[in-house]
């Protein structure tokens, strides 16, 4: 099943769509433009606007740390939200996951709008095998440094009894290190070459199987933790190293694509995390892939996005 059918299933009739968009994606440029398809099956689009900054690395030196630039937006998004009339579907990706996700918690708890919310979080990095609980788990050096530096707390997997009976729907992209981060000392390259390539073809977009062609990928699995509102949908993509080589112009063959497989295997979210240790495992796993050589996919002329928004200011 395509994940474009599959999401845009959740469009609720009649609804408004509010969207937090992530990082740097000032009035959705980005998600809108990779997610029209989507967006236009709501007569009515919101969008957040709030800094979408991370200290020095992205907006400048006295531009607003991560957390700080993130609460703009859940105060936004509960008092847009909490303004509105009829249903309402939110939609965050990355750090304005990251918002819409508390912003979501903030009104269940406020009692706001009981039974007229829905959520999807799309590269959540509070994914229970996210960047967020991989940080505070297995690299607290790497949690101190970006705390100090970004502002970016390391404060583990969300809680997903706090948005009580809200449907939540969260999308994971196998490869995205924000939703499936490896572990250094298991994983080596996958943690290192791995996660920075996955970030620029997965997350970015840059990719051909990125974020910005989830149109043209497949659902592989979903589930759901008992006691839980939220369901976990996790989409097909090819490994980053792959994608990344291909971009420089390199197709690689289908063995060197095996061997990347093996020896910087990636993790599915939510799955145990991928060990390099395990060579007889992976190897005997990247043997049964069912790889092909790549066909060049033609370059995209869909439409820009190009509905009117309004904007709610963080502030």
């Amino acid at each position: 099943m395509l994940a474009k059918d599959y999401i845009s299933g959740l469009a609720s009739e009649g609804a408004t769509l509010v969207v937090v968009p992530g990082t740097d994606d000032t009035g959705a440029r980005n998600l809108g433009r990779w997610l029209v398809w989507f967006f236009a099956l709501f007569s009515r689009v919101v969008v957040i606007d709030y800094p979408g900054t991370v200290g020095p690395l992205i907006g400048g030196l006295r531009s607003d740390r991560y957390d700080q630039s993130r609460d703009k937006a859940v105060v936004a998004t509960v008092e847009l939200v909490g303004s509105m009339a009829g249903k309402v579907v939110i939609i965050g990706y990355s750090q304005g996951a990251e918002a819409a996700w508390l912003a979501t918690a903030r009104l269940h708890s406020l009692g706001v709008k009981s039974g007229e919310i829905e959520l999807i979080v799309w590269a959540h990095p509070q994914h229970p095998t996210g960047l967020k609980a991989g940080l505070k788990r297995h690299h607290p050096l790497v949690s101190l440094i970006l705390s100090r530096l970004l502002g970016a707390q390391a404060n583990g997997a969300a809680d997903e009894q706090l948005t009580g009976d809200i449907p939540v729907t969260s999308l994971a992209i196998t490869g995205d290190p924000v939703t499936a981060l490896e572990v250094w000392w298991k994983n080596p390259l996958g943690f290192s070459f791995g996660s920075i390539t996955g970030f620029l073809m997965i997350h970015a977009g840059l990719g051909r199987q990125g974020a910005a062609r989830l149109d043209t990928l497949s659902v592989w699995g979903s589930w759901r933790a008992p006691g839980s509102n939220t369901t976990h949908v996790v989409v097909d993509s090819v490994h980053p190293m792959t994608q990344f080589l291909r971009r420089q112009g390199f197709v690689p063959s289908v063995r060197m694509q095996k061997i990347l497989a093996m020896i910087a295997p990636i993790s599915l979210p939510g799955q145990r995390s991928a060990s390099v240790f395990a060579v007889r495992h992976n190897w005997r796993v990247a043997r049964m892939l069912d790889l092909a050589p790549v066909t060049p996919l033609q370059q995209s002329h869909e439409k820009s996005w190009t509905p009117e928004v309004k904007l709610a200011s963080a502030g």
